[in-house]
């Protein structure tokens, strides 16, 4: 179902409407048999970011329940990161081989792809009991799917949205100054945080103004994966340093640090200016424009 604001909802019936989509979309990700596990449990976990991102919209209006189900999706994501996390680094050294691995001594990459292999299937087979957090986690999302018909808006029409929509923006907006200022593995997470969310903002309204925000949706979308995979390689990155023996010897550790340094300084560098166009939009007129439309299309 479409993540999307309709203009014949009400923001609440939206707000509440798109919330039951994604929970019971969660619920049935996990509880398909013949769906694939690791995949299913990426999805499950999207959907609360995406959950996340709509409550933040209207956060301003929603400080009663706010901070209780923003922490509800979080934790309740969080009891199935561990395999995705391993998932993850072994497709971020993937992709890395592909970009600028080839360079490398073949014996290092070779053994890292060797042991990341056997740390996921550590994490999968023995240090990662699925059936009990999967169940865990859609106990959850059952518990939330009752509170959420009860949520309720602190204001109507634009005004629920309008406070939320331009805080994300301009929090973004600091986060990637925070970035340019120092790069820090901690300052570019952040960022793209705040990327991911005000690109979930975009989507839910883009009827509002379908071809400038599909446009900065899919900007938004191309520095989020960019944030992202330079966050995976960070984390990459302290792994290979706390298991150096994963590199088969210490000139190769030096090696596989030293190419991932660089890598992870171009991947930042493109995502500042990238970043530099996704956050020059919404200067004072556009806003006033958006403001209007926002009065005009949620009534």
């Amino acid at each position: 179902m479409p993540f999307r604001f309709r203009c014949n909802e009400s923001v609440t019936k939206n707000v509440r409407r798109i919330a039951t989509e994604q929970i019971k979309g969660a619920i049935a990700d996990l509880s398909d048999p013949a769906s694939d596990r690791v995949e299913a449990i990426h999805q499950a976990r999207k959907r609360c970011k995406q959950i996340r991102g709509l409550i933040r919209l209207v956060r301003p209006s929603m400080r009663d329940v706010y901070d209780l189900e923003n922490a509800h999706f979080r934790d309740a994501s969080r009891k199935l990161s561990g395999l995705r996390d391993a998932d993850a680094m072994l497709e971020a050294w993937h992709a890395f081989r592909e970009y600028g691995g080839s360079e490398m001594n073949a014996s290092v990459t070779d053994s890292v792809t060797d042991n990341l292999t056997k740390y996921r299937e550590t994490v999968a087979e023995e240090g990662f009991d699925l059936d009990p957090r999967i169940d865990a986690f859609v106990f959850e999302m059952r518990v939330a799917l009752e509170r959420v018909p009860h949520w309720k808006l602190q204001k109507k029409g634009a005004k629920a949205i309008q406070a939320g929509f331009y805080n994300t923006y301009h929090r973004g907006e600091l986060a990637m100054t925070a970035a340019c200022k120092l790069r820090t593995d901690e300052n570019f997470h952040e960022w793209r945080k705040r990327v991911k969310y005000h690109g979930y903002h975009l989507r839910l309204l883009r009827d509002l103004h379908e071809k400038k925000f599909r446009k900065r949706a899919m900007r938004l979308k191309e520095l989020s994966d960019l944030l992202g995979d330079d966050h995976d390689l960070a984390v990459l990155r302290k792994l290979l340093m706390e298991h150096p023996d994963w590199t088969g010897s210490p000139s190769g550790l030096f090696e596989a640090i030293h190419a991932i340094d660089h890598r992870r300084f171009g991947m930042q560098h493109d995502a500042i200016w990238l970043g530099v166009d996704c956050y020059t939009y919404l200067a004072k007129p556009y806003r006033d424009s958006v403001a209007k439309r926002l009065a005009a299309w949620l009534q």
